[in-house]
């Protein structure tokens, strides 16, 4: 039978062509391997499919039944050539995608936007908490996360420093009259009242101009499970926070937060 399929794709070729020579053109065959062909497929079924002269090829009967099959054997096996040929340009399937709490107020959301508008056969499937997960148990298929990454068999690509900045509200620095002009190391803040996440290190990393880091440990005063909460209380004037910049913005802004420079240091986070 699959020598018959191959046969009758010669044969429909052969009719498309109008003649032997381009048939074999075609499909990279020289002419006897075609005409070899034909004459088995003709043996096989016993009987005649074309009628030969010198000037031209005519289908016989059986020839013209014939060829109404091949050809449709033709247009699906292309039909499916192509399709799937379509779905190696473009993705198709589910992404689960799992990411911190606060990047639901991300930019990133816009870029993850413009992905599915471009891919509209990916599902997605985005999960927003800060709560460990077994990313192969839950089916994670991508995973943003802040912080060092542990140990781990999977895959993992650093995609930026995220650079950080300590904010305190002006209550919280007039309440304890606190000096803020001579902050020239983190040690010099080490013992401020912190509000600590409770799925994250209670420390916070530094680099000074040199580039050397130094790591800040600290005793939070609250803690919180969530960045949202742990910034408004600090504009109630409960402590210090460091959240990403995407968050803090407006109340900069407004006053209601406020970034005080320790030297020449910055705080980064690797995402």
């Amino acid at each position: 039978m699959i020598n018959n399929l191959k046969a009758m794709a010669i044969f429909a070729t052969i009719v498309d062509r109008g003649s032997f020579r381009e048939a074999a053109k075609a499909l990279n065959l020289t002419p006897s391997v075609v005409s070899h062909h034909l004459a088995k497929l003709e043996q096989q079924l016993g009987v005649a499919l074309l009628y030969r002269s010198t000037r031209k090829l005519a289908l016989t009967h059986d020839g013209e039944t014939l060829y109404i099959s091949a050809k449709k054997m033709l247009i699906a096996a292309e039909m499916g050539v192509d399709q799937i040929a379509r779905e190696q340009t473009q993705l198709v399937g589910s992404l689960k995608i799992a990411m911190p709490a606060t990047y639901s107020k991300n930019p990133i959301l816009k870029k993850i936007a413009e992905f599915s508008l471009n891919h509209p056969n990916v599902d997605l499937d985005i999960r927003f908490n800060d709560l460990p997960l077994n990313l192969i148990e839950e089916g994670i298929d991508l995973a943003i996360r802040a912080g060092d990454f542990p140990d781990s068999a999977l895959m993992s690509k650093k995609l930026h420093n995220l650079v950080l900045k300590l904010l305190v509200s002006p209550k919280y620095i007039e309440n304890d009259h606190l000096n803020v002009t001579d902050l020239a190391h983190p040690n010099d803040i080490v013992n401020w009242d912190f509000i600590g996440i409770s799925q994250r290190p209670f420390s916070k990393l530094f680099l000074d101009e040199n580039r050397e880091d130094f790591k800040l440990n600290y005793k939070p005063r609250i803690i919180v499970d969530d960045v949202s909460a742990a910034q408004h209380l600090a504009e109630q004037g409960l402590g210090i926070v460091s959240p990403p910049e995407f968050l803090y913005c407006d109340q900069v802004a407004r006053g209601w937060l406020k970034y005080y420079p320790i030297g020449n240091c910055a705080m980064c986070q690797c995402i």
